[in-house]
């Protein structure tokens, strides 16, 4: 009996081809075929025909049938392709049959059946890097081994991953390298920050009051007086001076005026509020910088720290301040002009028996009336 193909329509032919194609394929990947296989993404498989050619020549090839003796997986070996026999030095013949991985002497299997196993205990794709030893003395070879299991058998690919690990390695201490290198430059940099910022407090701290000199008061009330300027808000501020210094240190010797002038300096920076700024001005001369401070408000703030200093216990004599105060107007277009303001102030303040505090606008306008 003759058959013909010229009955079949086009669509069969293809399919007929198609079939002719994979049993090729299939022949030629289990015997001829020198170039290793990995399976398709879509696992589990249910035969060897979707096992899928990939022309990569470091890619080793090993398929094992999983049994069960006395409740312990052994793995057979069923086809290994020309890569893996040369690897683990064993050419696959029917002499081998029923050989068992584990009878097997290759380092590389012995480290391979612990990633089999759990791959076959919980049914899911399993990869690991190992390592076994190289050709020469002291050295190691890396292979990251891949275990797919499908129906009663599990695909096994091993690739030398030697180079890689190697370069991996590389760059890992180069990364350690480069990160310890950054985390102490930035301890370095953090010292640096923090050395500077000491010398900042100190090229701007008075050293006997532990308030802020004279040079940080003038830079401070620039500032205040630019954002016065922008904002409209108010901005008053306090010059005072401790009452007969100079006879209470002539009297009393220079060590107890430096003592008044550390309390007095404690006085203010206890009695100032955290936006407030005091500052000794220069020998026994004081100011604080009141921001969004008005008229009543500074009146106010110097009378409180007058009465704060006349009620406190001196270890020599009773110590009183006088104090002159001015708020920004419309009239002062410069930090110096309120400067002055309370300067005038503050000697009216002395003029009027010392122990007052004297605000320049109250004093302007009784000068109007």
């Amino acid at each position: 009996m003759h058959y013909s193909l010229s009955g079949l329509s086009s669509p069969g032919m293809l399919i007929l081809t198609g079939i002719i194609f994979l049993l090729w394929l299939y022949r030629h990947s289990l015997t001829d075929r020198v170039t290793p296989v990995m399976v398709n993404d879509s696992l589990p498989m249910h035969d060897a025909l979707q096992i899928e050619f990939i022309h990569n020549s470091e890619i080793i090839l090993i398929m094992l049938d999983s049994i069960r003796v006395d409740d312990n997986l052994l793995f057979n070996i069923k086809f290994l392709s020309r890569q893996a026999g040369k690897l683990i030095n064993l050419q696959m013949s029917s002499s081998h049959s029923g050989m068992l991985l584990s009878e097997l002497d290759s380092p590389l299997c012995q480290k391979a059946i612990p990633i089999c196993i759990n791959s076959c205990e919980v049914n899911e794709y399993r990869e690991e890097e190992i390592d076994v030893p190289g050709d020469e003395p002291d050295t190691l070879e890396w292979y990251r081994c891949q275990v797919w299991p499908y129906i009663n058998s599990l695909l096994v690919v091993l690739t030398r991953t030697t180079d890689t690990h190697w370069l991996n390695e590389l760059i890992k201490q180069q990364i350690d390298s480069i990160t310890e290198s950054h985390i102490e430059l930035e301890e370095h940099a953090t010292n640096l920050a923090g050395a500077n910022q000491r010398l900042e407090d100190l090229a701007s701290t008075d050293g006997l009051t532990g308030l802020k000199n004279h040079r940080a008061f003038q830079q401070e009330i620039r500032r205040l007086f630019e954002r016065h300027i922008r904002s409209s808000s108010p901005l008053s501020l306090i010059l005072l001076d401790v009452d007969h210094f100079k006879k209470y240190n002539d009297s009393m010797g220079h060590p107890a005026g430096d003592e008044l002038l550390k309390k007095l300096g404690y006085i203010l920076l206890t009695s100032a509020r955290h936006h407030d700024f005091a500052a000794r001005y220069g020998g026994e001369e004081f100011v604080i910088l009141l921001p969004n401070t008005d008229v009543d408000g500074s009146l106010k703030f110097a009378e409180r720290l007058r009465e704060r200093v006349a009620n406190e216990k001196w270890e020599h004599s009773p110590v009183t301040i006088s104090l002159g105060i001015a708020t920004l107007n419309e009239t002062m277009y410069s930090p110096e002009l309120i400067l002055e303001a309370a300067d005038r102030a503050l000697y009216i303040s002395k003029r009027a028996g010392r122990n007052q505090a004297t605000h320049i606008m109250n004093v302007e306008n009784r000068s109007v009336l």
